[in-house]
């Protein structure tokens, strides 16, 4: 009687994966530092009042974040209460909102 013991699958492949996607995450962030720029003078920034780009601020990993809140939006909800706020703040944050 013979025994086939299978061997788990290396977690190596998901290493590499995981390398490469944060690569390829740096380099669209530093490549989003000229067109900001760019798109900002057109006005072409999607979803982010006029307002918001221009008062907006750079951080370390790319060059804009967009405040907060519906009056930064380009074009804001009709409807937005207490959950639609604390969700929008949190984000892109991993922790969910407290008040829920």
């Amino acid at each position: 009687m013979t025994h086939h013991h299978e061997r788990a699958g290396s977690i190596l492949p998901y290493v590499a994966l995981a390398g490469v996607l944060g690569w390829a995450a740096a380099m669209f962030c530093r490549k989003g530092h000229h067109s900001h720029r760019r798109l900002h003078r057109r006005g072409r920034l999607a979803a982010i009042s006029d307002k918001a780009a221009a008062e907006g601020e750079a951080t370390e990993d790319c060059d804009f974040v967009r405040p907060a809140g519906r009056g930064a939006m380009r074009d804001p909800p009709r409807r937005w209460d207490a959950v639609d706020e604390a969700s929008d703040a949190s984000f892109p944050s991993s922790d969910p909102p407290g008040n829920y």
